[in-house]
């Protein structure tokens, strides 16, 4: 009886130590394997996708995205993680540390998706996703400088247009560069500008040029005389010759290289046989035939091409005597006019006049140069229903 019972209290023993035996090797084995987290696709139309958040389901916690793909990662599974999406915008030249972000300039321009994966940011330990949706804007740079070919960048609310290859006169005028989300890094610009070619309503291209004289502000000019038939709106020119005669008759290659020839009243759009006061834009000059964001010239545009010589205006070629080098490269042509007192076309290849807002309001003037003269005049004989040749200059 004693051995029966020494041999169950022994076997009791072994069990039991066997089992603590188990148990051991089974926590030992337990804490030496990872916990597997995974995150993963939420299904469609599961309530809690809709809010942004992270659900717990088990051990695992899962990410709601809309894509099939997954990401395993070993941890400490948590009850849930915060999430956020953040919509915001910057400029390029300035570096983005915003929600917990430290992105540094520049910042290639357009909209960009980034993530940051925080640990222990929530009060109570939780791990946070933050999803940033960052629209970086463009920064504009404008030089300064007298002188400037090539292309500025377009900037909304500015006086550039787009893709309009523009030069820098240089003057008094301030034109203000302001770009819708203040990304602009020179707001302000003294200077006017001439682009390098201008097109009127008819679809006729004019090259320009900047007149500079000594003393005086340099203008914007059209290169070449006006071809226009409409005004900048559409409005047909009532007056618009081509000087054609027995001589010359090939009115379109007389009007490709001299322009047309028109009275005063059909430049400057009033009615023919009229004399008063010419309308003017928004910027105050006479708009006339000339396209939009230009005029005909006045004082002091006239005065400063009065101050140049024959030599430097007129081109060498196509005068018949007095031809000049064009230094100025304004390339006067002697494109000769129509004369209203006897009906006909006079002077091609010796003369041309232009017309020119004169100082006192509603007299009409033009300025002159013939191939016997040395310098540009204000015409001594002008009849408003005489034919002569328009050049424009660029609102400043």
């Amino acid at each position: 009886m004693i051995i029966r019972n020494l041999f169950k209290e022994s076997m009791k023993n072994c069990l039991f130590t066997l089992l603590l035996c188990c148990v051991v090797s089974t926590l030992s084995a337990q804490s030496n394997e990872q916990v597997m987290t995974v995150r993963g696709t939420m299904p469609a139309g599961v309530t809690d996708a809709t809010t942004g958040t992270y659900v717990a389901v088990g051990q695992p916690f899962f990410q709601q995205v809309s894509n099939a793909s997954y990401e395993v990662s070993f941890g400490v599974a948590q009850a849930q993680l915060g999430y956020r999406e953040i919509t915001d915008e910057t400029c390029q030249n300035v570096s983005y540390t915003e929600n917990h972000y430290d992105i540094p300039a520049p910042i290639t321009p357009g909209t960009a998706n980034h993530e940051l994966y925080l640990k222990n940011l929530d009060p109570e330990g939780y791990d946070s996703l933050f999803e940033l949706a960052l629209t970086v804007w463009d920064t504009f740079t404008v030089e300064t400088s007298e002188m400037y070919h090539g292309f500025y960048p377009v900037i909304p609310g500015s006086l550039l247009q787009n893709g309009t290859d523009y030069q820098i006169v240089d003057g008094e005028n301030v034109i203000n560069f302001s770009s819708e989300h203040g990304c602009d890094s020179v707001v302000t610009l003294f200077a006017s500008l001439c682009p390098y070619t201008v097109d009127d309503y008819d679809g006729h291209t004019y090259n320009t040029l900047v007149l500079r004289t000594t003393g005086m502000s340099p203008y914007c000019w059209t290169k070449e005389n006006l071809q226009s038939t409409h005004y900048y709106d559409g409005v047909e020119v009532p007056v618009a010759r081509v000087y054609t005669n027995t001589d010359y008759p090939d009115a379109a290659a007389n009007e490709a290289l001299f322009g047309r020839l028109y009275t005063w009243q059909s430049a400057v759009r009033i009615p023919e046989g009229t004399i008063s006061v010419p309308p003017v834009d928004d910027a105050g000059f006479v708009r006339g035939v000339c396209p939009e964001g230009w005029h005909l010239p006045a004082v002091p545009e006239t005065a400063a091409l009065e101050r140049h010589s024959t030599n430097e205006l007129h081109t060498p070629d196509y005068w018949i005597s007095g031809g000049g080098v064009n230094s100025s490269e304004f390339t006067l042509l002697p494109a000769g006019i129509f004369s209203s007192s006897n009906g006909r076309y006079e002077n091609l290849l010796g003369m041309t006049r232009l017309w020119k807002i004169s100082s006192t309001p509603g007299v009409y003037s033009a300025i002159c140069t013939e191939y016997s003269c040395d310098g540009i005049i204000t015409s001594p004989a002008v009849f408003a229903e005489d034919g002569y040749s328009v050049r424009c200059v660029k609102n400043y």
